[in-house]
């Protein structure tokens, strides 16, 4: 089995959102897990933290995607700083569909909604065409198989 490399991901303080008052969310590939980060604020509270990629390689933060010349061990710790966070993994193999809607005006959202052959569904709000963008870029990296663009 080939180990599991950090295909990249970014995090939103302010246009994504995991609910009404959970806003504040990071989506994060591997090329086997997709994790979901957050949410940072909750209720109006500081509930979480995003991950520090910089910490590991500079500049990995303002990219969407991780460079190529990750080495074995950045890549480990990468997916490691991911795991320290709250919120939940799903494993490529058990999602059966990625839905994403681009958001449709200033006071709408768009989505993504997360659904594993279980039925087990996560869903984002979108805030912003420039999130989606870069949700859409790198959902195709993860999955183009089970990604659905409405």
């Amino acid at each position: 089995m080939e180990e599991e490399k950090y295909l990249g991901g970014f995090f939103s303080a302010l246009q994504l959102a995991l609910g009404a008052l959970e806003v504040g969310a990071g989506v994060y590939a591997t090329t086997e897990r997709l994790f979901v980060v957050g949410p940072l604020y909750a209720s109006g509270v500081l509930r979480g933290s995003k991950p520090s990629l910089d910490k590991i390689v500079a500049g990995l933060e303002s990219e969407l995607f991780a460079p190529n010349t990750l080495t074995r061990e950045q890549n480990a710790d990468s997916i490691d700083e991911i795991l320290r966070h709250e919120g939940v993994y799903m494993e490529k193999s058990r999602i059966s569909k990625l839905e994403i809607k681009k958001p449709p005006g200033i006071f709408r959202m768009g989505h993504l909604e997360i659904t594993e052959a279980s039925g087990r569904t996560l869903r984002i709000k979108i805030g912003k065409k420039k999130e989606y963008e870069k949700l859409v870029l790198l959902l195709k990296a993860f999955d183009p198989a089970v990604l659905r663009v409405v």
